[in-house]
C-alpha cells in the first residue's frame, strides 16, 4: 500500500512535466482518462480488489487524472482490506464455497457495500472540503 502511495504522489508532483503531458494527450489515452477522471474512486477500489494486478499503471493513470489523495487513499485503503477479508474468508475453507456457493453471496454483498460506503466517505469529503476552500475565499478581494 505504501508503494502505491508513493508512486501517486511522485506521479502527481511531476505530472506538468512536458513528457506526462504529451504522453496523456495521445487518442486513446485522453479517452481513458476521461472516464478515469469520472470514476476514479470506483476505478481504484474495484481494481485494489485484485491480488494481482498492474498496480503502478492504476497509480500513474489516477495521478494523472488529478484524483483528490485523499480519495485515492481511502480506495486503496479500503480496497486493499477487502481484498484480504475476501480472500481469507474463501480461504478459510474453500470447499464450503462448493458445498454452499451461495455463501460466496456474502463476499460480494460485503464488496458492494464497501464500496458505496467508501463512495460516501469519498463525497462527504469533497464537500467538505470544498466548504472549506468557499469560507476560505469568502471576503478576500479577488
Amino acid at each position: 500500500m505504501l508503494g502505491c502511495l508513493v508512486t501517486f504522489a511522485i506521479i502527481r508532483k511531476i505530472a506538468d512535466r512536458p513528457y506526462w503531458q504529451r504522453w496523456a494527450e495521445r487518442p486513446r489515452v485522453s479517452k481513458g482518462m476521461r472516464w478515469v477522471r469520472r470514476n476514479a474512486f470506483s476505478y481504484v477500489f474495484l481494481l485494489s480488489l485484485f491480488p494481482v494486478g498492474p498496480f503502478v499503471v492504476i497509480n500513474i493513470a489516477a495521478a494523472l487524472a488529478r484524483m483528490r489523495f485523499r480519495s485515492f487513499l481511502v480506495a486503496i485503503m479500503l480496497g486493499k482490506a477487502v481484498m484480504v477479508f475476501v480472500i481469507s474468508f474463501i480461504g478459510h475453507d474453500p470447499a464450503q464455497f462448493l458445498r454452499h456457493p451461495e455463501q460466496a453471496l456474502y463476499a460480494l454483498l460485503f464488496v458492494a457495500a464497501t464500496w458505496w460506503i467508501g463512495r460516501r466517505v469519498e463525497s462527504y469529503g469533497i464537500r467538505r472540503t470544498e466548504a472549506r476552500e468557499g469560507a476560505g475565499t469568502a471576503g478576500r478581494p479577488s
